[in-house]
This record gives C-alpha cells, sequence and structure tokens, in this order.
C-alpha cells in the first residue's frame, strides 16, 4: 500500500467514519522551523548576507525584548549562528522577532521574501485554519518559493 499510495497502512483507514485526509493535524514543526526557517538563516549566513555583526545585532535585540512568559523561550544561540536551536525557538524567531528585526538588517527583496514565508508560518501555526486562510497560506507560500529561488540565483 505505501509503494501504491504513498502512505502506510493503519488500521484506522478501515473505520467507515476515519478520512485519513481530513482528520490528520499538519505539524508544520519538521517543514516550517526546522526546515525551511533553518535553512533560510544558514544560507543567509553561509552568503554573507547576515554578517557576524549582525547576528551580534540580532541577539542583542532579542535579548532587549520584553515578551510575555506564555511565548516561551527566546531564542538565545543566533549570534553563535543557530545552531541547536529547537522547533520552539525557531518559531519564536520566525513569528515574533525576526520580522521586526530583520526589517532593519535584510535588504529589501529578501526581507519581502521572508516576510512571505512569516505571513505563511502564522496561519499555518496557528490553532485552527480555514479553507480561505490555507489557501492564502498556500498562495504564499508558492511566492516565497519562486521568490527566494529566483534571490538564490540573483
Amino acid at each position: 500500500m505505501e509503494r501504491t499510495c504513498g502512505c502506510r497502512y493503519t488500521e484506522l483507514l478501515r473505520l467507515p467514519y476515519y478520512d485519513g485526509i481530513r482528520f490528520v493535524i499538519i505539524d508544520p514543526m519538521h517543514n516550517l522551523l526546522l526546515g525551511t526557517a533553518k535553512h533560510m538563516f544558514n544560507k543567509w549566513c553561509e552568503k554573507g548576507i547576515l554578517k557576524s555583526q549582525d547576528l551580534a545585532f540580532i541577539q542583542d535585540h532579542i535579548d532587549g525584548i520584553v515578551v510575555p512568559r506564555d511565548v516561551g523561550r527566546i531564542p538565545n544561540k543566533l549570534r553563535g549562528g543557530a545552531s541547536g536551536m529547537t522547533a520552539d525557538q525557531w518559531k519564536n524567531w520566525t513569528l515574533i522577532y525576526s520580522p521586526y528585526i530583520l526589517s532593519k538588517i535584510l535588504e529589501k527583496d529578501h526581507y519581502e521574501c521572508w516576510m512571505l514565508f512569516v505571513s505563511a508560518c502564522s496561519i499555518l501555526c496557528g490553532r485552527t485554519i480555514s479553507h480561505a486562510k490555507l489557501e492564502d497560506a498556500d498562495r504564499m507560500t508558492r511566492r516565497f518559493s519562486a521568490f527566494s529561488f529566483c534571490l538564490a540565483r540573483g
């Protein structure tokens, strides 16, 4: 079944009221946060878009921001290149800190591209999602993908 349909078998599929497509929760942790957000940050560092003084600037600003306790852990490893950050820290970086801090560092086209990703993540990481919002997030991730590809080439 896995080779034919691309999914593993579970006894839940035998239940007449269970819809394996509609009833599965999408987990954005691996793809969006530990995948794309981390990849973009690493690419910016590799290509020199973010330099060591930028990382220090970012960390100093993050350390100075007071957030509610329920926000979770504050990313504290950006100065060293963000290695070892958890998915929760990547989420906080992506959704809370990066829109403010990167607006002061990135060139306009890189920032606009990043904000497409941030906007899609804010929808996809939410507690609930409507079909209309899902379509918005899909549109944003497609634009982000095309835009980031063009920026990487140019």
